[in-house]
């Protein structure tokens, strides 16, 4: 049987070193941002924070409401936190450092929303879809006249901003809207240029 450098290698690169081929080819593509994210349910029941301190499990009901329930465990303490209930499926994106999480919860076919943690204080979470609507008037009408409105968390900018997609349509966007939104821990929340 014949190599895999024969078989796939045309004969005028077979001479070449493949190491300095792959590793220039490599150059050509941007590195790729430490991120961790996990779709859950999932094969994988697991995602670790990027410190390795934190690790949230996803536990699945089939027989019983709700389905889903995501627990945050500190790997040093051996202590576990109850994160979130849900009944479809959530997107999880852990901060650069592990200090925050931002669980996307598709929650029904016409709503989705966004909350951030901290892994101190899983009590208290930012719901950005509330946040939008406190600090910007005239969006509560995207949440109030339209019956399909989606949050959805696209990930970590930096380990303080996360970026979010909101999107919808309804009575008063028959056609659909959509705005890219920045949100800063410290409370702030922008409209972006798309």
């Amino acid at each position: 049987m014949r190599s895999i450098r024969t078989r796939l290698i045309p004969r005028a690169l077979r001479t070449v070193p493949l190491v300095p081929v792959v590793g220039a080819i490599l150059l050509c593509f941007p590195p790729l941002r430490a991120q961790s994210h996990q779709a859950f349910p999932s094969p994988r029941s697991t995602s670790r924070s990027p410190d390795g301190q934190h690790v949230i499990h996803n536990v699945d009901y089939n027989t019983k409401e709700p389905y889903h329930r995501l627990l945050l465990e500190d790997t040093k303490t051996h202590t576990t936190r109850k994160l979130l209930t849900y009944e479809r499926w959530v997107d999880v994106f852990w901060s650069p450092s592990g200090a925050e999480v931002m669980v996307d919860d598709h929650g029904g076919s016409d709503f989705e929303n966004t909350y951030i943690y901290s892994v101190q204080d899983t009590s208290h979470r930012v719901d950005i879809g509330e946040e939008f609507r406190r600090q910007n008037p005239s969006g509560r009408l995207l949440f109030k006249k339209n019956d399909h409105v989606y949050v959805d968390g696209l990930g970590w900018v930096n380990e303080t901003t996360v970026k979010i997609r909101l999107w919808g349509y309804g009575e008063h966007d028959p056609k659909g809207f959509e705005r890219l939104l920045e949100y800063k821990l410290n409370g702030g929340i922008k409209i972006t240029p798309e």
